[in-house]
């Protein structure tokens, strides 16, 4: 019974307790410092009370019935009070409290000057702000955090920027914060006020709404050597979605950014760095979208790009394919992203001279398509030409040896075969004179070989 007495006293005080410090880690440094606050002010009152007690003899008491009796709305206060701040306000024992106050103002102001020349500060007062901060909890820092950035001026020194808490971190909605301590993430909450705890920093801030990217121009080179501008690039991206199954959690007014915790740690610690510092979310995104363009480019000519042929497919439909690929997809992942849309935008050619080339080039071929029609067409023709000669010989011959069929052989022979062959042999010319007076006649204007 015993036993289980306590289990249930355990688990209701002190895992809940526990429970309770974890999601308010804010607390134990308000707490901590509100402790030393109070024992500050204990010491100063001790070194008060031990010194009016040992060295001065002040009767507060019948001061206190003094004033007392001056103002009626004393009465109203205990006389016990009313000589306690007596005695401590009375200058006698008032004095005691300087060197214990000395003491504590040269102690932060010491600690000020090492904060200041730790974090490289550049005024003093932000370093002693700072240090009363965070001994007594006294003007806690306060920045705040809106469309996926700190709001800070140009000439302020925000204290939780520069050294990190204790201090206050306003979130708006749709904005999401990674916090983070020396090696490792302390937590990532959105939409709400934090009490950051000490040596709490802010780390990677994203707006969770749909984020809008734009390319200006960018130059590559085709396949074939000539320089492609390419300009007015869009897309459209966002932190992954939480998942239920296989299936990303929808967004709802109850639920408006159901943004995945892990793809948020992804995208904080696996961006790149280069000479300046980490590169931006953003800057990510726009390299691999403009990445996968120029790769595309690289890998072909500038007819295909600008002038594909009715049978071949069209180029911006197979970048936006490879866009949405699984290497891209993998890369945009690895850093918590999703692709939603992108315009592929506009490719133009540098150099008037290209645009001169491909338009005698284009010539070249239309004038080479047209001889060859033109040298088959002259070949059939002659080739006609010789079977209408052919078969004018073929019919002269057949003519005449019908002809001499129906001579007479037995009367006369040798001149009636001559009068047929004139009188056959002058028919057929002037049948073929009279088809090139037709020929001469004709539409086409082509005169024939005589």
């Amino acid at each position: 019974m015993f036993n289980e007495i306590k289990g249930y006293v355990h688990d209701m005080i002190f895992e809940e307790t526990r429970v309770w410090y974890n999601r308010n880690p804010g607390f134990s440094e308000r707490f901590l410092g509100l402790m030393r606050l109070l024992l500050a002010i204990l010491m100063v009152l001790m070194f008060i009370l031990l010194g009016g007690d040992t060295f001065q003899s002040v009767n507060a008491r019948n001061t206190a019935i003094q004033v007392r009796a001056i103002s009626p709305l004393l009465h109203l206060v205990p006389l016990d009070l009313i000589t306690f701040i007596i005695y401590i306000f009375t200058w006698e024992n008032l004095r005691y409290a300087f060197p214990v106050i000395g003491a504590m103002i040269s102690i932060l102001i010491a600690g000020s000057y090492y904060v200041k020349d730790i974090y490289n500060l550049k005024h003093k007062l932000d370093a002693m702000h700072y240090v009363v901060a965070s001994m007594f909890t006294l003007g806690y820092p306060h920045i705040n955090i809106d469309h996926g950035q700190k709001e800070i001026n140009k000439k302020e020194t925000n204290l939780i920027d520069a050294i990190g808490g204790p201090g206050n971190a306003q979130i708006q909605p749709g904005n999401a914060v990674l916090f983070r301590k020396l090696r490792k993430v302390s937590r990532n909450i959105i939409t709400q006020s934090v009490l950051m705890t000490r040596f709490e920093t802010i780390g990677t801030v994203t707006n969770l709404d749909d984020q809008d990217g734009f390319v200006d121009e960018f130059v590559t080179v085709t396949r074939d050597g000539l320089q492609v501008n390419v300009r007015d690039i869009r897309f459209r991206y966002r932190i992954l979605s939480e998942m239920i199954g296989d299936k990303p959690v929808p967004r709802t007014t109850e639920n408006p950014y159901p943004f995945s915790r892990d793809a948020f740690i992804n995208m904080s610690y696996n961006l790149p760095v280069n000479e300046i510092g980490q590169v931006s979310w953003g800057s990510v995104v726009q390299g691999l979208v403009t990445g996968v363009i120029e790769d595309y480019i690289n890998a072909h000519t500038i007819d295909y790009l600008t002038a594909p042929r009715s049978h071949q497919r069209d180029p911006r439909q197979e970048i936006r394919e490879k866009m949405f690929g699984p290497s891209p997809t993998i890369g945009l992942k690895n850093i918590g992203t999703q692709l939603l849309w992108v315009d592929i935008g506009h490719f133009d050619i540098i150099g008037e001279d290209v645009d001169k080339e491909r338009i005698s080039l284009w010539a070249a071929e239309w004038v080479g398509d047209a001889e060859i029609k033109k040298a088959y067409l002259e070949a059939r023709r002659l080739t006609y030409q010789e079977l209408g000669r052919a078969e004018g010989q073929a019919e002269m011959l057949v003519g005449i040896s019908q002809a001499l069929e129906n001579v007479d052989l037995d009367v006369n022979h040798g001149q009636n075969i001559r009068q047929v062959m004139l009188a056959r042999v002058a028919q057929i010319l002037e049948a073929m004179h009279d088809n090139r007076l037709e020929n001469d006649n004709s539409p086409s204007g082509e005169k024939p070989n005589r």
